[in-house]
């Protein structure tokens, strides 16, 4: 009796064991799993905030004379112009950054805020057709916004 009470509690403890590794097992699965998809957030959202900032700042200014792309100290910039203010927002240094100034001071890009940090950023304009293409970490989003004024 005792030596079949014995294999019992092995046995027992066997089934018991295989769960607590087989727990294990799939936790860290799920840990993997958990990574995978934060990373994936992350990295879209460090490709959607861009654009989203640039569509708030173009609709906040929607006028087609107010908006427009110009080239300063060879570095192709968004300009967003009001009565007293312009705003330059651009590629540098890997980083989008933005410059806010009054009409009377001159530009010097080399002093603009950080905005966020990307591999690489273009803009085009089509007429009042601007589009925005911000690259980090070998992915890529764009966004086309009409200005319409």
């Amino acid at each position: 009796m005792n030596k079949h009470q014995n294999v019992h509690i092995i046995f027992s403890l066997s089934l018991f064991l295989l769960f607590v590794i087989g727990s294990f097992f799939v936790i860290a699965y799920e840990i993997r799993g958990y990574q995978m998809i934060n990373q994936t957030c992350q990295n879209e959202d460090d490709l959607i905030m861009p654009l989203a900032y640039l569509n708030t700042k173009i609709k906040a200014a929607d006028n087609s004379d107010a908006i427009d792309t110009v080239i300063v100290d060879n570095i192709i910039c968004l300009e967003i112009k009001t009565d007293q203010t312009k705003t330059y927002i651009y590629f540098d240094d890997g980083y989008l950054k933005e410059l806010y100034i009054t009409n009377d001071y001159s530009v010097d890009l080399k002093k603009g805020d950080k905005l966020f940090l990307l591999d690489n950023f273009y803009i085009e304009k089509n007429n009042r057709l601007f589009k925005f293409v911000v690259e980090k970490n070998d992915l890529q989003k764009q966004i086309s916004i009409n200005v319409h004024g």
